[in-house]
């Protein structure tokens, strides 16, 4: 086998992994599963996070009402 017949080889190779791992990942439930739940974590932490500096901005106006109306 010469060298541009391997070249060959590999390239097909490549590309033959290429649609074997897009297909594995488009139907393995296991990735999906792991999808969602990565998803899911990052949803909480934006709450959280949005949440948290609402309801901090929330106390301070409310201590401010407290402290001005003093």
């Amino acid at each position: 086998m010469t060298e541009g017949d391997k070249a060959i080889c590999m390239e097909i190779a490549r590309e033959i992994n290429k649609e074997v791992l897009m297909e594995h990942i488009i139907s393995c439930p296991h990735g999906k599963m792991l999808v969602k739940n990565k998803m899911f974590m990052v949803g909480c932490v934006v709450g959280i996070s949005l949440g948290g500096g609402m309801g901090g901005a929330g106390v301070m106006m409310a201590f401010a009402k407290f402290f001005n109306g003093v």
